[in-house]
């Protein structure tokens, strides 16, 4: 009988890297209606359980097929830190006089890129006890 990393990849990067984009993009589609209307502040509530769920969607996805799913999970939900991390380093050079440092160290901002990390690997261990 054939060990399951024979089988099955340990980490499937690509799936890891499009699950960072993916976690990233849908947590900025959640948060336009909140700045287009004007409440920005109202995000701070929503933004941790809706990374916790996006992230795990994105996770059990990125994990399908892995050897190592909680693995390939968690590595995607670091994927979309680092995803947020470029993308809050160019918005700061593209327009220094407007960078907004309090926000992205606030407590549910902090939260919300743990729940990254978490929602991965909670997706990926949800992925592993679905496969047979």
């Amino acid at each position: 009988m054939a060990m399951p990393s024979q089988t099955a990849p340990r980490i499937r990067w690509w799936r890891v890297l499009a699950g960072g984009l993916l976690i990233e993009l849908a947590l900025a589609v959640i948060a336009v209606p909140f700045f287009a209307t004007g409440h920005p502040e109202a995000l701070s509530m929503m933004i941790v359980p809706a990374t916790l769920v996006v992230a795990a969607l994105a996770g059990a996805w990125a994990a399908r097929g892995s050897a190592a799913p909680v693995v390939s999970g968690a590595l995607a939900g670091a994927a979309a830190f680092v995803v947020y991390g470029a993308l809050a380093l160019v918005g700061t050079l593209a327009a220094p006089d407007q960078a907004d440092f309090g926000t992205a160290l606030s407590p549910a901002y902090l939260g919300s890129h743990l729940c990254k990390f978490l929602g991965g690997a909670l997706g990926g261990w949800w992925a592993a006890r679905r496969t047979p």
